[in-house]
């Protein structure tokens, strides 16, 4: 609960209590408690709150398709850009791989460029490629790959793909 000082400034309050001791009718005769200021927490927890909602949104309204994939190439989850891009409906996200969404000629490439980045520990790679959209058409995307560190021992935990469609530029080349 919040509590106004005189200052006018509210602080955020939680209290436990409990029975200390009895009357001989068995009513509560002492309370014993306690009361920790909390205030830095729930202002840590109302910024947690706003990074996430940043977070989102930033996610979701992205220009360009966004990605997290899996060091397998499943997709852990995709924003709506990225699956308009490739023409799939939200609900089929789980069942995609990323390099399966690569076009045949360049999934070799797009694998050994990703072995490399994970093998030299470098963060992040830019290139081209060929993709496929659900419907069998092939398209130019400029792709940006980075790795995201387990926060427990280093390790690649996951990928980060942004995803742009540059086809018609390609088609104007």
């Amino acid at each position: 609960y919040r509590l106004k000082y005189k200052s006018g400034e509210w602080k955020w309050f939680y209290s436990r209590e409990s029975i200390y001791t009895f009357h001989k009718d068995g009513t509560p005769k002492e309370l014993l408690g306690a009361m920790f200021d909390i205030t830095e927490l729930k202002q840590r927890e109302e910024e947690i709150r706003k990074l996430a909602l940043d977070y989102s949104t930033t996610f979701e309204q992205a220009g360009v398709g966004i990605a997290h994939i899996n060091l397998d190439s499943s997709l852990i989850k995709a924003n709506s850009k990225f699956l308009d891009i490739f023409s799939y409906a939200s609900a089929s996200q789980q069942y995609l791989n990323f390099t399966q969404l690569c076009h045949p000629d360049d999934r070799e490439i797009l694998s050994s460029l990703i072995h490399k980045q994970l093998e030299t520990k470098e963060t992040i790679f830019h290139v081209e490629k060929r993709f496929i959209r659900s419907g069998g058409e092939f398209f130019w995307a400029d792709l940006t790959v980075s790795f995201v560190e387990s926060s427990s021992d280093d390790s690649p935990a996951y990928f980060i793909v942004i995803l742009e469609d540059v086809s018609q530029r390609k088609l104007m080349e």
